[in-house]
């Protein structure tokens, strides 16, 4: 079988290829805020057990009674008022100000949860959040 030799055209292509690859997974990726709402997304963590899906949440400034979440079978919806807005004067080449009033994100769940049976606490600027799975269904034989 006969075999082309790769010319410098094809060493281009490939080169152009993979930083369009490394390009498209660096700003694909959500921004951690969003102007027009004046919202920052907070950091957490998703960690699965047998039984339960523990959620842990970094909630900096905030007060117990600012935070809201509403949780369903796939997933929770989390906002947090700030005590005070964060503001930035000058922030990159473009962004001359700037003020956040509010942390919120949406948290994709590994799996379905019993939310009627959810529970969270916060202490300390962080909350956990421990969600019972929901079991799964058995096929049972009959005779």
């Amino acid at each position: 079988m006969w075999r082309r030799k790769k010319t410098i055209l094809d060493e281009f292509e490939e080169i152009e290829r993979r930083v369009d690859k490394f390009f498209d997974q660096v700003f694909s990726v959500e921004p951690m805020w969003n102007l027009q709402a004046h919202s920052l997304r907070p950091l957490y963590q998703v960690r699965e057990t047998k039984e339960s899906i523990r959620v842990v949440v970094d909630l900096p400034y905030v007060e117990k009674e600012g935070i809201n979440v509403r949780v369903d079978e796939q997933s929770i919806d989390l906002s947090a008022e700030l005590r005070q807005p964060i503001r930035y004067e000058r922030w990159g080449t473009a962004q001359r100000e700037c003020e956040f009033r509010k942390l919120s994100v949406t948290i994709p769940l590994p799996a379905e949860i019993i939310s009627d049976e959810a529970v969270a606490k916060f202490k300390e600027g962080v909350l956990t959040m421990e969600l019972p799975k929901k079991k799964k269904k058995r096929t049972i034989r009959v005779e």
